[in-house]
């Protein structure tokens, strides 16, 4: 069967083309959203650079001095290496007190990288992200802090992440509620 130029320029093999191309675009899209986790979220991570000796020291020295105290406060160029010395690290800062340096220091910025963590971050460091928002002074950021929560709530309880859901619902009772009018 051949086509000739006066039939593929008609409407009805025009419309059919459109129609065609619509299908096969919602079909690549279903497909897409069906192999996401076997193909896609598994290669997209947050990755972390290398804890170096000095970046653990300087980590240790600000978890063990107060920070009123402090004869060298933490630089802003420090922040993002710090940060990603938390999320690795269980054991560096088990009371808070490095994570109350960094939000006092940059809360925007640690508000958005809890915040790609929380997207790109694999299941830990998601944990961690959780536990670096509840060191977060609520009365300045409580909007944001609230958003964080009810998000990584949603996608861990889409994942079935239990630990993940008790996390999440545990920052935000301790959230201070908003006035009611």
């Amino acid at each position: 069967m051949k086509i000739s130029k006066p039939e593929l320029r008609s409407a009805k093999i025009q419309g059919l083309m459109l129609i065609g191309v619509l299908l096969g675009a919602m079909v690549l899209a279903v497909a897409s959203l069906c192999v996401r986790e076997l193909f896609f979220e598994k290669y997209v991570r947050e990755k972390f650079p290398e804890i170096t000796e000095k970046v653990t020291k300087r980590a240790q020295f600000l978890v063990e001095t107060n920070p009123a105290n402090n004869p060298n406060p933490l630089e802003s160029t420090e922040e993002e290496w710090l940060y990603a010395a938390w999320i690795q690290d269980e054991q560096l800062d088990p009371q808070g007190s490095l994570a109350q340096q960094l939000f006092e220091l940059a809360p925007e910025h640690m508000l958005d990288r809890c915040c790609r963590t929380l997207v790109v971050g694999n299941v830990e460091q998601r944990q961690r992200a959780l536990q670096l928002l509840s060191f977060a002074p609520p009365q300045d950021h409580i909007d944001e802090i609230r958003r964080l929560a009810t998000y990584a709530r949603e996608k861990s309880s889409r994942r079935d992440e239990a630990a993940l859901v008790t996390a999440a619902d545990g920052l935000l009772a301790r959230l201070p509620q908003g006035k009611n009018p």
